[in-house]
């Protein structure tokens, strides 16, 4: 069994990898579907038409892409335009199929702008556009490297366990969706204990969304307090220009109390009289010309 798995191969992946993806994709919707939940609405909510933590037309969706936009991956426009098309195709051929089924809406897009019987819209189209583009360039290379992490005959007997549960699931959900549902009370009860995995992984996501989301409110309120108190102190400390125009003030001031100092000094007076110590050379000088004999 495990050799079939691992040799038969549908579009360019092993019918082992499929499966492997389909169960991993279907978990991570899920997933999204819950975190999207809390974070918009604030409630904690089990989403799903199963009891399981899947979704499955997460599943669907991703092998659809895996099939489809494998080779057109190297162009980020084709792959962009094919994420747009393909999983909204999906989502109207299923939304409208679980309508007809259990006359429910898992989802419902009538109070957003051109959308088409409240199964899809425009704007959820172009986000899925966006989702395509990051699965297929960042979260699918991990998921294919820890799969393969994983030995095959390892794998196959996990997948098997996994499978049953996913199976029993989907027949007790639609045992509950009829009107069987009052004779078959052990597929009600399991059921409902698969169910009570599904709200305990809910109750988890759920509040880390909701806690991270208070946190990161708290912390952006913090952002604009801190960015209000420092245009208050930026707009008492003086600028550039300000500050420039104060030094050449106090230079100019400096200046002119220089030059009025320099106005107010004494003069030096150059033709003041020879001071004293000048007179007994020259009446030294008057004694020698009288003690010279003359000349006869």
């Amino acid at each position: 069994m495990v050799s079939f798995l691992t040799d038969t191969v549908v579009c360019g992946f092993s019918l082992y990898h499929i499966l492997a993806y389909f169960l991993i994709y279907s978990c991570i919707g899920w997933c999204l579907e819950v975190i999207y939940a809390a974070a918009t609405t604030g409630q904690l909510v089990n989403r799903g038409f199963l009891n399981g933590p899947v979704c499955p037309i997460y599943g669907f969706g991703m092998i659809i892409v895996l099939f489809a936009l494998t080779p057109l991956q190297h162009s980020i426009l084709l792959l962009y335009i094919g994420g747009v098309i393909l999983p909204s195709a999906l989502e109207l051929v299923g939304g409208w199929a679980l309508y007809k089924l259990y006359h429910t809406r898992w989802w419902d897009y009538s109070d957003f702008p051109f959308n088409i019987g409240g199964y899809i819209c425009l704007e959820f189209c172009l986000l899925w556009g966006v989702g395509t583009l990051v699965v297929m360039r960042i979260v699918h290379p991990v998921v294919a490297d820890l799969v393969d992490l994983i030995p095959p005959f390892v794998g196959v007997i996990l997948m098997c366990f996994l499978y049953a549960v996913y199976a029993a699931d989907v027949v007790a959900t639609a045992i509950a969706a009829s009107a069987l549902a009052d004779t078959l009370d052990t597929m009600e009860q399991l059921g409902d204990s698969i169910h009570a995995v599904s709200d305990a992984m809910t109750q988890l996501l759920g509040t880390t969304t909701l806690n991270a989301d208070k946190k990161l409110d708290e912390g952006r309120l913090q952002f604009k307090l801190a960015a209000a108190e420092a245009r208050d102190a930026a707009g008492k400390r003086p600028s550039a220009r300000e500050t420039m125009a104060a030094i050449r003030a106090k230079a100019a001031e400096a200046s002119e109390a220089a030059r009025r100092a320099s106005a107010d000094a004494p003069a030096t007076n150059l033709s003041a009289p020879p001071t004293s110590s000048a007179q007994p050379r020259t009446s030294m000088m008057n004694d020698c010309i009288k003690n010279t004999p003359k000349k006869k």
